[in-house]
């Protein structure tokens, strides 16, 4: 299993640890990844073509704009639809499509 993911921006490619991977974002045709350390990296794939490299086990796509990291999920709130809060404090949205099998995923039943 590789450990690392390789962002290629324009002028550079980065190696993050995909341990270190908070989420992923959707910004068109590019996708933005945030680390736990702060720091945000652009790459110039887009968020499908990331889905196909991030480590099945360890990442969901809850959303269309969203991959997540469930190591960095501190809780589900469910009261205005449901959200992802993220170990950063940002708070993702889980599509309605996405619910049933993010739930079977993580063994809520």
């Amino acid at each position: 299993m590789k450990e690392h993911v390789l962002i290629s921006s324009l002028d550079r490619i980065d190696f993050l640890q995909e341990e270190s991977i908070i989420y992923c974002k959707s910004e068109g045709r590019y996708t933005s990844f945030f680390s736990s350390d702060g720091r945000k990296f652009m790459a110039c794939k887009n968020l499908g073509e990331y889905e196909s490299i991030l480590n099945s086990e360890r990442f969901f796509r809850i959303h269309q704009s969203y991959i997540v990291n469930i190591k960095h999920i501190l809780r589900i709130k469910k009261n205005e639809g449901i959200i992802c809060v993220m170990d950063n404090g940002d708070e993702l949205p889980i599509s309605i499509r996405k619910q049933a099998a993010f739930y079977n995923y993580i063994g809520y039943k």
